[in-house]
């Protein structure tokens, strides 16, 4: 589930197709990740590296975001860049099953469009939990792993 999308939404960057590219600091109406985050919730995907349990084993876990470093799960990020974009919840998800149905239309914001943003580490995204948000509202966004999509809340 995670494989491409960072391809599609670079691509779409580059050719001018999304707003808020690049930059540690979203455009006007784009929210920022900055604060503590806890893992809180999950939704499989139809093919999924883990299974419901495995998933919640997940729960409580705690990532955070600030402008000189990121600590997510499994990967620690100093001096971070944190790209923010708008895209079509259809180029980033592709063809909708019934889980991707439910999940686009908890993401798509007033506009139709889906705010992704991605971490970048050392020149490339954090290959990891939390190493691309997608935006719910300025305290929820949700991360894909490993056919996984989790639920994030801001804690502070």
């Amino acid at each position: 589930m995670r494989l491409g999308h960072t391809g599609v939404a670079l691509a779409l960057c580059a050719t001018g197709l999304v707003a808020g590219c690049a930059g540690t600091g979203p455009a006007d109406g784009l929210h920022a990740p900055e604060g503590h985050w806890q893992i809180v919730d999950h939704r499989l995907a139809p093919i999924a590296a883990m299974d419901d349990t495995e998933a919640e084993s997940w729960y409580g876990r705690t990532l955070e975001f600030r402008s000189g470093s990121a600590r997510l799960p499994e990967k620690r990020c100093i001096q971070p860049i944190y790209e923010h974009r708008l895209v079509e919840p259809e180029a980033y998800f592709g063809e909708a099953d019934d889980v991707r149905a439910e999940v686009v239309r908890d993401l798509r914001r007033s506009d139709g469009l889906l705010q992704v943003t991605e971490v970048i580490c050392e020149g490339r995204t954090a290959d990891t939990v939390g190493g691309t948000l997608l935006w719910i509202d300025e305290n929820r966004a949700m991360t894909p792993w490993d056919g996984v999509l989790f639920g994030l809340e801001r804690r502070q």
